[in-house]
């Protein structure tokens, strides 16, 4: 993006940076941040940093499972997501 990112934006992705922390296999901090870096702010605030980390989460592992031209299809529920049993 070639704009300048908002701040509150920003610090809404640091949060769930840090909510991601203690997922198992969770992706990069990078990774999280450019995968929320087209998110408006209205949108992650208005969800759960560690929701929104489960989400990343589950995505970045099926991404890392895929075989190129494999279709894969994960339907993410947050509370049968749980990093503990994962």
């Amino acid at each position: 993006m070639l704009n300048r990112i908002p701040r509150r934006r920003v610090a809404l992705i640091s949060q769930i940076t840090r909510a991601a922390r203690n997922l198992r296999g969770a992706p990069p901090a990078a990774l999280l941040r450019d995968y929320f870096l087209g998110v408006g702010e209205e949108d992650l605030a208005n969800r759960d940093p560690r929701t929104l980390a489960l989400l990343a989460n589950s995505h970045y592992k099926l991404a890392r499972r895929r075989r190129p031209g494999e279709t894969l299809v994960h339907v993410f529920s947050p509370a049968a997501d749980d990093p503990i049993g994962d």
